[in-house]
């Protein structure tokens, strides 16, 4: 099946982060099953009750091999003013796919499922997983959940798989992330070649 085929689909699924995410990796799990993958269904229930569920497939042996990172919610969609009826209404116009989670990120799961079908009946020298998550957009619960619990994952870790996450980036090449930064004193006493005794290392202590 094409990219925006799968898009369609996907975008179809109501996954806002307060929703439960089930159904979208039912669909999912059976694509990953249809397409050679073992898939892992990683399920917990979010601080608010709600059952999500995460899947992490592995197609291919070996060591290493390259792994793709998704997730399945998507922002909420309370006010809509697109072509199409409503944000789940996947809707094309000219060569735009309109709904929510076209672009983050349901469109570049899609694609990532395309170009898994195109190896069909192929020879993986190195293993290929996926990793779909939920809860991407409301605190990482479900990336955590996988950490924890995925015995795929521990692998891509343990043999040095490639990783590719596919957010949006204006289709440039994002080589990093930002992260937290800190402002740290330092304490001790200045070195001075004419008195190194008094140098401390005391920051380091």
């Amino acid at each position: 099946m094409d990219a925006l085929r799968y898009a369609q689909d996907l975008v179809g699924f109501p996954t806002v982060s307060s929703s439960s995410n089930a159904d979208i990796c039912e669909y999912l799990g059976a694509v990953l099953a249809r397409q050679g993958f073992s898939v892992e269904r990683i399920p917990y229930t979010d601080p608010m009750g709600v059952a999500k569920v995460n899947l992490v497939g592995r197609k291919g042996s070996g060591e290493g091999g390259m792994a793709y990172f998704g997730h399945t919610d998507v922002v909420p969609a309370r006010v809509w003013s697109g072509p199409a009826d409503g944000p789940f209404d996947p809707t094309v116009r000219g060569d735009r796919l309109y709904g929510r989670g076209s672009c983050d990120m349901k469109g570049s799961i899609a694609c990532m499922l395309a170009a898994v079908d195109r190896t069909a009946g192929l020879e993986l020298r190195t293993p290929l997983y996926l990793a779909l998550t939920a809860d991407e957009e409301v605190g990482y619960l479900g990336a955590s959940e996988v950490a924890r619990r995925s015995e795929h994952f521990r692998e891509m870790v343990a043999t040095g798989s490639k990783g590719i996450v596919g957010e949006p980036t204006m289709l440039e090449v994002v080589h990093a992330h930002k992260g937290p930064a800190a402002s740290v004193p330092p304490r001790g006493e200045g070195p001075r070649t004419r008195a190194p005794i008094r140098a401390s290392t005391r920051t380091w202590q």
